[in-house]
């Protein structure tokens, strides 16, 4: 009897000390998140599924590719937490699941919120619901990411979001390559019954049908104040959205225009750079995520310009 006492209180304290130590700290509620700090912790995230209910911060940058990857949610069971990138990046996150559905680093959420992300150099491919930062957006909130890579699939294809529906996007964009067949976009593939706002979108978009340079697709719902350059999507029309030129895309006054706020949300290099999100490094002036000796050749090369 003793025996047995003394087993099961150490599988107790086991448990307890895994769950308390699952991530860099935290315990998943609004006032303590889950600290995501590591490739461990991020793991951790894939792995548990009874944790994509809870709340998450970001605490320091991550690079991915190392592992090997799969979507925090998905078909069966959807992530509905909180997650909170605090103005930090997640690098280099290749997700290849052959004809599955609902792929991105998110797979599919539903009544959930993704704040402050930096996504860069992902490699995102699958069938159905393919995007750079999530595959399918139901009813949730995606405010102040953006995302850069390659995204590729057949139906409902996106740089940022698969497909959005119910749901609210704003301060975000897209420099991703777009590949797939029908409702695809340089942001959104498709987007139904609902609103996104001051957004903009840069890479390359190719398709069969229902095919943009921002949404391949909109049923309902509100886009408003949101552009697509024209050059370098390769596209001259969009389900939603307005067209520029590449030199367009690079003057503030064709966002302030629109109501964009460039006092608390977004900055830009006039002439030289699309718009960034001031609460990412204002000096990554090519907008890749790093500070680096290709930004300072921008920025020589233009001040010797303007000798």
């Amino acid at each position: 009897m003793f025996k047995y006492w003394k087993v099961s209180a150490a599988v107790l304290i086991l448990c307890l000390f895994s769950s308390v130590y699952a991530y860099s700290g935290g315990s998943g509620t609004e006032v303590s998140p889950y600290r995501i700090a590591s490739v461990s912790d991020w793991n951790n995230l894939m792995a548990t599924t009874s944790d994509w209910n809870k709340h998450f911060i970001l605490t320091a940058d991550v690079n991915l590719s190392a592992i090997a990857l799969t979507p925090i949610g998905n078909g069966t069971t959807k992530f509905t937490g909180v997650f909170n990138g605090n103005n930090h990046i997640i690098r280099n996150a290749k997700i290849n699941i052959g004809d599955n559905d609902f792929v991105g680093i998110f797979g599919c959420v539903s009544d959930a919120q993704i704040s402050n992300l930096g996504v860069i150099d992902v490699n995102i491919s699958g069938h159905s619901y393919i995007g750079g930062l999530v595959g399918y957006n139901r009813q949730s909130v995606i405010n102040a990411c953006y995302v850069t890579g390659k995204v590729k699939g057949s139906l409902g294809i996106g740089g940022l979001v698969g497909i959005n529906f119910g749901s609210t996007i704003s301060d975000c964009y897209a420099a991703s390559s777009v590949i797939g067949n029908t409702d695809v976009g340089g942001l959104a593939g498709l987007s139904s019954a609902s609103d996104i706002t001051d957004c903009y979108s840069t890479g390359p978009v190719s398709g069969s049908s229902n095919t943009g340079g921002f949404a391949g697709y909109q049923a309902e719902g509100n886009i408003e104040a949101c552009f697509w350059d024209i050059e370098t999507s390769g596209q001259m029309t969009s389900a939603a959205g307005e067209g520029k030129t590449t030199i367009e895309m690079m003057l503030l006054n064709t966002f302030t225009s629109a109501g964009w706020d460039f006092v608390n949300v977004w900055d830009i290099g006039e002439g030289q750079t699309y718009p960034f999100l001031r609460k990412y490094h204002g000096s990554d002036l090519n907008n890749d995520g790093f500070v680096d000796f290709a930004d300072l050749n921008l920025f020589v090369g233009n001040w010797l310009e303007a000798i």
